[in-house]
């Protein structure tokens, strides 16, 4: 096993978990708060953060390949395991939605991410970790502090409808044009999103 290998293992992927929870716990705590609404930055960063991690996480999890550049799950179990994350859709939503710096920023989203989908991404992801650590090869435990799933009661108003109106003013606000600066971003496109 490499230094590399055993870092992402000891630190990075226990990071990558810890921040997707506390992004979740965060979205979780300001739909609650009274004070907060669909323009909080808090609330937006928090949303933000979450789904870069889920990003992150997935990719770990359905890289396949052990030279990739992401390294692979495989490389530290026993067997070859399908975390079941099925098709590709939900990572290129993430990339659409959340990453700024992209021409056709929330462009492409066939549909926006809700609040109801953070809840199921995280348990998803749970079962993927718990899968991940029971096939731990045996000469990598020391450097994996095995988790437990941390359960979360959700805030009434972590729904589908609070979490679109989070994103879908978020997406407006950036695409916003600057009377300074002119971004040449094609043709104007109107964008409908299903509810889901």
């Amino acid at each position: 096993m490499q230094d590399m290998e055993i870092e992402v293992l000891s630190t990075h992927l226990p990071h990558e978990l810890t921040m997707l929870h506390y992004a979740l716990e965060q979205v979780n705590g300001l739909c609650v708060d009274s004070s907060s609404n669909d323009k909080d930055p808090r609330l937006i960063m928090a949303f933000e953060c979450f789904w870069l991690h889920a990003r992150n996480l997935f990719e770990f999890f359905k890289t396949d390949d052990p030279k990739a550049s992401t390294i692979s799950p495989h490389v530290f179990t026993k067997t070859k395991l399908d975390y079941e994350f099925g098709s590709s859709d939900l990572m290129e939503r993430i990339n659409a939605q959340i990453t700024h710096l992209q021409r056709s920023r929330g462009l492409s989203a066939s549909a926006p991410l809700t609040g109801a989908e953070m809840i199921q991404v995280k348990e998803r992801i749970d079962i993927a970790v718990s899968r991940f650590q029971a096939e731990l090869k045996d000469d990598l435990k020391e450097w994996w502090s095995q988790r437990e799933p941390v359960a979360i009661e959700y805030a009434e108003n972590l729904s589908p409808t609070a979490c679109t109106e989070i994103q879908m003013t978020h997406l407006e606000t950036s695409r916003s044009k600057s009377s300074i600066f002119h971004y040449d971003t094609g043709p104007n496109v109107t964008v409908t999103f299903d509810e889901r």
